[in-house]
């Protein structure tokens, strides 16, 4: 069942898996550091008012918001599977579309606190460096 947020409005998904949860802290941090409007550039993106968009365009939004980082296929999947809704896609399996208010709202409920030393250490190493892949 879909399970309402604080805000009132209804989660289209489950909360997000443990593995991705150091890059949605990635996110936050940059986000924070870099001044990124997250929801805003979603917006911008075409990402409907109802919170989903295409799955294509949520990648190209990623993509080009954070410019730095590159993402490996595996986390792209990985995001379409845990934030995906819709019909399912024939072509490109997992559904077509993406829960794009519930990942902007995982993104801020992160708590760098949260994670351990060693995944703290990976975190400020993403944020840290001129460039780097994520997912791999």
């Amino acid at each position: 069942g879909k399970s309402r947020d604080e805000d009132g409005t209804i989660d289209r998904v489950p909360d997000p898996p443990e593995a991705l949860k150091k890059f949605l802290i990635v996110f936050k941090k940059k986000n924070f550091s870099a001044g990124i409007d997250l929801l805003g550039a979603l917006r911008g993106a075409g990402a409907s008012p109802n919170g989903t968009m295409k799955k294509r365009q949520f990648f190209i939004c990623l993509k080009q918001t954070y410019r730095e980082f590159t993402f490996s296929e595996q986390l792209l999947f990985s995001f379409a599977a845990a934030y995906g809704c819709g019909d399912a896609d024939a072509a490109e399996g997992g559904m077509t579309h993406v829960a794009w208010k519930d990942f902007c709202e995982d993104v801020e409920a992160q708590d760098p606190r949260d994670v351990t030393a060693e995944v703290a250490r990976e975190i400020d190493g993403y944020c840290r460096a001129g460039s780097a892949t994520l997912g791999d």
